[in-house]
């Protein structure tokens, strides 16, 4: 289940890369009134919301502003909310110290900041590769001096590089989120989490290096589009390790132990991109070499390890302070 709740963001990412792709396209680059780019911020937020809307009745939220028993002055609710945020700061404080403090929370961190760097370097800087060897050169060649055919070129290369791979992404995550539950009944939930996770991240740190290493786009053993593709597709395989960890390895806290993986993935990708661009700036900007490698060292550790030493017994066990569920009751 957990497998298929996250193959789901991949879905979303396929749908806002497409929404890019779309209007990146030459008849609107045309027509609408501003850049482009600033369009795909206002398309994907009208989608989320539209999704939120759409889903509003599978949150379980108090109701407050439809529940007439609640008849708080403004002063008693800001009250109760200041409350109830301080102590939810408090329990995070202390469920972060105790994911440090584990074996398997320091595991679960170290992949997630191998995963960041990994899939957030393909994505932003994937399409520019692949641009810069020539991969979309039969795309350019009939159109090198006209911007608006650059700016197609440039949705195309990233809806090739970026989009499918996210729809096969989808695809293995559910099916390996059933493999793995059946594996674990079979091998055990330790052997199958730490598999899954080194596959999922040595694989695709090998094929960036393979990439970092190979000068000509003709020596390569398939296309870098191919490649890159890949390395995102073989990373779900992370569904049936990483991402579920949370709930053994800490039942009461899952939630905000999942939060803090994604935080960690999070500042990890976005520091890495960055980082990435400046070795790319150094090396003249055109030798992914050292970039590639930075980002091919950090997933196959973060993988290695989780790999030795994840385990599957309830390790954070944070009580936590209750919370009412409505003002009335603090």
């Amino acid at each position: 289940a957990s497998s298929c709740l996250i193959a789901g963001c991949y879905l979303g990412s396929a749908v806002a890369y497409g929404s890019a792709a779309i209007l990146f396209s030459s008849p609107l680059v045309d027509v609408l009134p501003s850049p482009a780019w600033t369009h795909v911020f206002y398309v994907n937020g009208i989608l989320s919301f539209l999704c939120l809307a759409l889903s509003r009745s599978e949150f379980d939220l108090p109701t407050w502003g439809g529940d007439k028993t609640n008849d708080l002055s403004s002063e008693s609710m800001t009250t109760a909310l200041m409350t109830s945020a301080s102590d939810l700061v408090t329990d995070t404080i202390a469920v972060g110290k105790a994911t440090l403090s584990s074996r398997s929370g320091r595991a679960i961190l170290a992949a997630q900041v191998g995963q960041g760097a990994l899939l957030y370097n393909i994505a932003s800087w994937g399409p520019l590769y692949l641009e810069r060897v020539g991969a979309s050169a039969a795309t350019t060649s009939g159109a090198a001096n006209s911007n608006e055919a650059a700016v197609t070129v440039a949705a195309a290369t990233a809806a090739a590089s970026l989009i499918l791979p996210q729809l096969t992404q989808a695809a293995v995550g559910v099916g390996v989120g059933t493999a793995s539950d059946a594996l674990a009944q079979t091998v055990g939930a330790v052997p199958t989490r730490r598999v899954l996770q080194g596959l999922s991240g040595i694989i695709p740190a090998l094929i960036l290096a393979y990439l970092a290493t190979t000068s000509a786009v003709d020596d390569l053993i398939a296309s870098p589009v191919t490649l890159f593709g890949a390395a995102q597709t073989i990373s779900a395989l992370s569904l049936g390790a990483v991402s579920v960890s949370h709930l053994e390895v800490a039942p009461r806290n899952a939630g905000v132990v999942y939060a803090l993986g994604n935080v960690a993935a999070a500042v990890s990708g976005s520091a890495t991109v960055s980082l990435f661009g400046k070795l790319l700036e150094a090396n003249g900007g055109s030798d992914f070499g050292p970039p590639f490698v930075l980002v091919a060292s950090l997933s196959a550790a973060g993988s290695l390890i989780y790999a030795c030493t994840v385990g599957n017994e309830p390790e954070i066990l944070v009580k936590r302070r209750k919370r009412s569920s409505s003002p009335t009751e603090v």
